[in-house]
């Protein structure tokens, strides 16, 4: 916002006064002689003024107008987005842009999360921060920071399932991937390249789980999933590069192929991350399961609710809940305990962590 200022304007000078002039009577002369040509009167100084106003001998003056300005050029609107359907057709909309921009800047290791509409920011000291609210982020179900400080998200828009970035920092957001229909999990290789497991219902493949590079483009299918259900989380191991996923059960897909592990106690699991070396399982109800890659059994964990997502920073790993809550569990304890409540809803709640190799904005 631009201000206004207004100078102030000296108050005019008082006009010289005729009766402070004393009259002078000239004598007529007896015989008077051709009086010489006088010549032109000099001009009289002005007064002297001091500096910053007062009185003198300045005649009033009319303040001249201020300058008008004429408005600047409105920005232009933003260009509608393109995004693709899995049938191939093409789908056309505008996103407008924030009001007012973020102007938030991701720190290593503090948490985003999705929910109420929006994408929130949970510090290092556990305060909670809201991002951006928008009509794209409404259906989000899956989350990932990226290196670069911006933040991904799958979610609908323009009526398809598409791959949205949202940069924290001015709010503005960009399709980078489409041809989705529910995109359900979300997870970076080691190696930079994004796996996406996408829903799309039907018959002989219920949904597809997809390699993407987000630099070049090249986006390969490298699982079908069987009837009915698709990966709703997924882990990988940073060693071997097996990508483990949850699908009504816990698999690991290798070069060898794919191959259910069974998880004592958890029954249709639903969520997973990769948990100081281990994997951490849950379903819709509690237990919560720490297991080793081949599946032996490390410990239970009081979930203490359905769970919807899960993330590991170091030793201490982050839940949304299907509720509407965010939780902590911390080195050392079997609990999660509650850092961020929120309205319920009918999705829950998708969490993420910003890598620890981000670049500075």
């Amino acid at each position: 916002m631009t201000g206004l200022v207004l100078w102030g304007v000296a108050p005019p000078d008082q006009p010289e006064s005729a009766g402070n002039t004393p009259s002078v009577e000239v004598p007529v002369p007896v015989n008077p002689q051709p009086e010489p040509t006088a010549p032109p009167p000099e001009p009289k100084p002005e007064p002297s003024v001091p500096r910053g106003g007062g009185g003198g001998g300045k005649k009033n003056e009319t303040p001249k107008p201020s300058p008008v300005v004429p408005p600047g050029p409105k920005p232009e609107p933003p260009a509608p987005i393109v995004v693709t359907t899995p049938g191939g057709q093409q789908a056309t909309c505008q996103v407008i842009p924030p009001d007012r921009p973020p102007n938030v800047t991701l720190r290593a290791g503090e948490i985003v999360f999705a929910a109420e509409s929006g994408l929130l920011r949970l510090d290092r000291e556990l305060k909670t921060q809201r991002i951006l609210i928008a009509d794209e982020l409404m259906n989000v179900r899956s989350i990932a920071v990226e290196v670069s400080g911006t933040i991904l998200v799958g979610t609908t828009v323009c009526g398809a399932g598409a791959l949205v970035r949202v940069d924290p920092q001015t709010g503005r957001m960009e399709v980078v991937a489409s041809g989705f229909k529910t995109p359900k999990a979300m997870l970076f290789e080691p190696f930079g390249t994004l796996l996406v497991a996408d829903e799309i219902g039907g018959s002989p493949a219920w949904g597809y789980l997809w390699r993407l590079n987000l630099q070049t483009g090249e986006k390969a299918s490298i699982y079908a999933f069987p009837p009915s259900e698709v990966a709703t989380g997924m882990a990988v191991d940073p060693k071997t590069g097996e990508i483990f996923f949850t699908r009504r059960g816990l698999y690991r897909l290798s070069r060898d192929g794919v191959t259910r592990i069974s998880v004592e106690g958890v029954l249709s699991p639903t969520s997973t991350t990769l948990f100081r070396g281990n994997l951490l399982v849950t379903a819709e109800g509690p237990p919560m399961m720490e297991i080793r890659t081949n599946g032996e059994t490390v410990r239970m964990i009081e979930g203490g609710g359905a769970i919807s997502d899960l993330v590991a920073r170091g030793n201490d790993a982050f839940v949304g809940y299907a509720n509407g809550r965010v939780g902590i569990i911390r080195e050392g304890t079997a609990f999660a305990t509650n850092v961020w409540q929120g309205m319920p809803s009918g999705q829950g709640v998708f969490v993420a962590v910003v890598p620890e190799n981000i670049a500075r904005r």
